[in-house]
């Protein structure tokens, strides 16, 4: 997936690694430290069993606070 540096949208992605690959298939270092700098990962550690699995309708609000969770930190400290 290519994302324009010019993208200002949170984008949610599920992933065991964040890794950039460029031109050629080279990995860049200096790139992936910059991605798991800038990124907000979140792990989670478990499994909600089948039967308790509930189907919910997506919440705009809500995934915008968890998105943004914590900027409020990122923002004072950049200052």
């Amino acid at each position: 997936m290519c994302i324009d540096r010019k993208n200002t949208i949170p984008v949610f992605v599920t992933s065991k690694e964040i890794e950039f690959i460029g031109k050629y298939n080279a990995r860049d270092e200096i790139e992936i430290d910059m991605m798991c700098a800038r990124w907000r990962t979140f792990q989670f550690s478990y499994q909600i069993p089948r039967e308790q699995i509930k189907d919910l309708k997506p919440c705009p609000h809500c995934f915008s606070e968890l998105v943004l969770l914590g900027c409020e930190v990122d923002s004072e400290e950049n200052v």
